[in-house]
């Protein structure tokens, strides 16, 4: 059992383990009378002893929202994505952490709101975000080694209550789930620049999230189709999309 920050909020958003038995879990606390929130990410040992804890902002920040998703990446390093406030903007942040102190190697914006954990393949991290502005879903790739965006593309407009996943093929290639009320489209993407290869579009009547795997080593993909009329699975072909 740990206390973190103050009494007013505080809850967990993501937890992840790694090979050797460590666990990291991504929380929001209050850390001081005024109602200021922070991210944290802590490192427990196999026992749950506490290794080391993080927290993560940027200047004039205040956490928003209730999401902080983690990812794994090469030699254990963590990813993290959450959201922050800063000067009347909202910001989505992504933060690449040294897995044996907890010290940040880079920290990247991008978007308002995060919509996926950070899926890390190759040399790159890939990430959901949306935009206040615009109303838009986007992927971004970023540069392992720096946070670098390499680019991003528009997944068109979405609401809270779309749901939108990425996975990745075995050759590191991008596939968005992106499920808009009673619209289901499944797009896989070139890694390099994020052009679409084929696309899947599944309109019904559907009342659940759903949701999206890669079936290693055959590449092809189970699509969960949460239709009122029709659930079912549906398997895809990784190279074009044919069901």
């Amino acid at each position: 059992d740990n206390l973190w920050g103050g009494s007013l909020f505080d809850t967990f958003t993501g937890v992840i383990a790694d090979g050797p038995g460590n666990a990291y879990a991504a929380a929001v606390t209050t850390v001081n009378v005024g109602g200021t929130r922070a991210w944290k990410i802590v490192k427990f040992g196999p026992t749950g002893s506490v290794v080391w804890t993080r927290e993560i902002n940027i200047a004039n920040q205040n956490a928003v929202g209730t999401t902080a998703l983690l990812g794994l990446g090469p030699s254990n390093s963590v990813f993290g994505t959450c959201e922050l406030h800063a000067a009347g903007v909202g910001r989505a942040v992504v933060t690449r952490l040294n897995p044996a102190t907890g010290a940040i190697m880079w920290q990247s914006e991008s978007g308002d709101f995060v919509k996926s954990p950070p899926v890390i393949s190759g040399s790159r991290v890939f990430t959901l975000v949306s935009s206040l502005a615009t109303g838009h879903a986007s992927l971004v790739s970023r540069a392992i080694n720096s946070g670098a965006i390499q680019w991003s593309v528009s997944l068109g407009a979405v609401t809270g209550a779309d749901r939108l996943k990425v996975v990745v093929d075995g050759a590191g290639n991008p596939i968005t789930y992106v499920r808009r009320g009673a619209s289901l489209t499944v797009t896989k993407r070139n890694q390099v620049n994020g052009a679409p290869t084929w696309v899947l579009p599944i309109s019904e009547n559907m009342d659940e999230p759903g949701g999206i795997g890669v079936l290693k080593p055959s590449e092809n993909l189970i699509v969960a189709v949460p239709s009122v009329s029709s659930p079912r699975f549906l398997l895809l072909r990784g190279s074009d999309g044919a069901i």
